[in-house]
């Protein structure tokens, strides 16, 4: 059974992978920690979670507008509509000739 599931396994090319990693790195990490760090030196210990809580709504308001839909589970069809903003910077970042 684990060998006929083998053979249908598709991994992305490295460079999308690592992109995509990337990305998602930045996003659930990144962002929100600079974020905090910004709004603590500006502020103090409160204004960082505000502000880290702020980017984290920004970047799903900001995902809405681009997406036109709420972040959820990648179906084939969210995919698509995603990789259309964002395919093109992969597409040229990762063409092979």
């Amino acid at each position: 059974m684990l060998i006929a599931m083998a053979e249908h396994l598709e991994l992305p090319r490295p460079c999308r992978l690592m992109l995509t990693a990337g990305w998602n790195l930045a996003e659930s990490l990144g962002i929100p920690v600079a974020g905090y760090f910004l709004g603590a030196q500006l502020g103090g210990r409160d204004a960082g979670m505000l502000a880290a809580t702020g980017v984290v709504w920004l970047t799903v308001v900001g995902r809405k507008v681009i997406t036109r839909a709420f972040p959820r589970v990648r179906t084939e069809r969210s995919n698509a509509v995603a990789s259309d903003w964002f395919g093109l910077t992969v597409s040229l970042l990762c063409e092979t000739k």
